[in-house]
């Protein structure tokens, strides 16, 4: 994981997550790829301790970050690897649709498959 959190702060733009009951750090996320020319943004990156997965956090934290987002864009995408159903699952709970798939490399690692899922804004405001 030290590429991992490499990546996020030399990014500048990752959130932290804290526990609001025990101020203990439990995951992060980020923005990244704004596309001004077709109103979009990636939401990623994202990690929680084990100990918080499946749990209300990732999507109360995806929820805030597509309302901030939707003031910008018109839609937002996420890269999910293409061996992670879990997250595949979340973005479907999300109602978030896959569009496509895309190699790609994250900080330091080697290349590896993605899909590419959307929610458009269009979508979370009639939800």
């Amino acid at each position: 994981f030290e590429n991992f959190f490499k990546g996020a702060m030399e990014s500048g733009c990752s959130f932290l997550v804290s526990d609001k009951q025990t101020q203990q750090v439990i995951g992060s996320s980020r923005y990244y790829e704004w596309n001004e020319k077709n109103k979009t943004v990636y939401i990623g990156y994202t990690f929680f301790a084990r100990s918080h997965w499946g749990s209300r956090y990732n999507p109360a934290l995806k929820s805030l970050m597509l309302q901030h987002a939707f003031q910008f864009a018109d839609a937002v995408l996420f890269h999910v690897g293409a061996q992670n159903t879990r997250s595949q699952k979340a973005m479907e709970k999300l109602g978030a649709e896959k569009i496509g798939e895309e190699t790609m490399s994250y900080y330091g690692e080697p290349p590896r498959e993605n899909f590419i899922y959307r929610i458009t804004k269009k979508y979370w405001e009639e939800k």
